[in-house]
């Protein structure tokens, strides 16, 4: 959520750096030998670059495509929200999910585990702006 709401933050003025950012992300993630993927939630600490690849760049499009699945206004909404439930206690993917499903009033627990509970990247064709998701 850092690296997504921190680092890439920063740069999402300018479209041309948040590109470069996002195009780093898939380069790391197209090198990341296939042994040593692993799904998001699977995550705890970085303990050496294959962690780097998938707890913050693999992470950080998980925030980007919900993000673009929501919209701006519910994607703004659900943080403050997710803070004060969580605030001084512990936070979890599921709160987060529960979140954003309030603030934008729609079930996300097929978002959540194509992001979430697989290796791999999922892939997304469009239909209209709806994900269709299913693994390689």
């Amino acid at each position: 959520m850092t690296t997504y709401l921190a680092d890439y933050g920063i740069n999402s003025d300018d479209p041309d750096t948040a590109r470069e950012m996002r195009l780093f992300w898939l380069r790391d993630y197209a090198a990341l030998p296939a042994t040593r993927d692993a799904p998001v939630a699977n995550f705890t600490a970085k303990f050496h670059n294959a962690d780097q690849v998938i707890g913050y760049n693999k992470a950080a499009f998980l925030f980007h495509m919900l993000r673009s699945e929501l919209g701006d206004t519910a994607f703004a909404s659900a943080l403050p929200a997710f803070w004060r439930d969580h605030r001084f206690g512990v936070a979890d993917w599921d709160g987060l999910r529960r979140s954003f499903e309030r603030a934008s009033n729609r079930d996300l627990g097929d978002f959540f585990v194509l992001w979430l509970q697989h290796a791999g990247a999922p892939r997304l064709p469009v239909v209209g702006r709806a994900y269709r998701g299913r693994w390689k």
